[in-house]
């Protein structure tokens, strides 16, 4: 901090140096010495910064270096007469010691105003009215270093406050993003679910609807076998009674008992009936399949490209 210090008010002083040689123009040898002090105070500031402050510590070298200025300051404003670009080292001191802290920032600008006014009022016999002036403007730059050296801190601190917010809101708004991705996982596999439950709902509607489309002719097919269960019953009895006649001889009224027999049977009914009942239990099976391969084609559309001969026999060119 005592370097930044330093760094920032090296041109200050030697403007004020330069302001104090050129007003002792002409007197040579007074102009010599000040330069010999000058030298002297900056070689002593810098051995202040680079070898004491480190090693002691900042507090420590900030009050010898103020303590030497000072003195500097007094010598060569005694030894000059009190000429005017020396009082400005006091607004200067108010400068380059603030932000070092506002207590000790304000006691070393009170020893630096006391120790030069003093030395100036009764050493030199000057005016009240040159420490009087130099030390109001000191206070009043102080007063404005320490009113900047505040508005720097608050817009630190409201920058530290906005950023914590900015910190929060950034968290609040992760967190949401996380929340924000859970739940699109988790309508996802609600969507999934519910494709699923889809799909098992269209092959629920699509089982009943081939269970309807095969009951029908299932039906007929049932009923016209049964139909030929009953008439092959009666055709075998037939069959067995004329077997029985032929195996006993012919007796008297044999066309008489043959008649009888064909009408108990109802021969030409059955013989009208028979094949349609086959021809029904034919077609019905016919539908069974077709329903059947349209299910497999709806199944699987690309097998029956792939198991399609792609040219005809041999045998078929013949």
């Amino acid at each position: 901090m005592l370097q930044r210090v330093s760094a920032k008010s090296a041109l200050a002083a030697v403007a004020i140096h330069l302001l104090t040689l050129a007003a002792l123009w002409g007197r040579f040898r007074l102009m010599a010495v000040v330069a010999v002090l000058v030298v002297v105070i900056t070689a002593g500031n810098l051995l202040l910064i680079h070898q004491i402050a480190p090693r002691f510590g900042f507090k420590v070298g900030e009050r010898i270096r103020i303590v030497a200025n000072v003195l500097h300051a007094v010598v060569v404003g005694h030894i000059t007469g009190a000429v005017l670009p020396n009082w400005l080292w006091m607004p200067f001191s108010a400068f380059a010691q603030s932000g070092v802290g506002v207590k000790q920032t304000r006691r070393g600008l009170a020893f630096s105003c006391a120790a030069q006014s003093g030395a100036a009022i009764f050493l030199d016999r000057v005016p009240l009215l040159y420490p009087a002036a130099f030390g109001l403007l000191a206070f009043i730059c102080l007063a404005i270093s320490e009113a900047r050296t505040n508005t720097i801190v608050d817009m630190l601190e409201e920058s530290d406050a906005q950023r914590c917010d900015l910190e929060a809101a950034h968290q609040q708004l992760e967190e949401a993003n996380a929340k924000i991705r859970r739940d699109m996982d988790d309508l996802q596999k609600i969507e999934v679910e519910l494709r699923h439950a889809q799909k098992l709902e269209a092959v629920g509607r699509l089982a009943s609807g081939i269970a309807h489309e095969i009951n029908t002719p299932i039906q007929f097919v049932t009923d016209s076998i049964r139909f030929l269960e009953g008439a092959l019953g009666d055709v075998l009895g037939v069959v067995g009674k004329l077997r029985d006649i032929n195996s006993n001889g012919p007796a008297g009224g044999a066309e008489n008992v043959v008649r009888g027999i064909c009408e108990e049977a109802d021969l030409p009914y059955l013989a009208e009936e028979m094949p349609k009942a086959i021809a029904r239990a034919l077609d019905g099976l016919g539908r069974v399949a077709s329903i059947v391969r349209s299910m497999k084609q709806f199944a699987h559309p690309d097998q029956e490209l792939k198991t399609r001969p792609t040219s005809m026999p041999a045998s078929a060119t013949r």
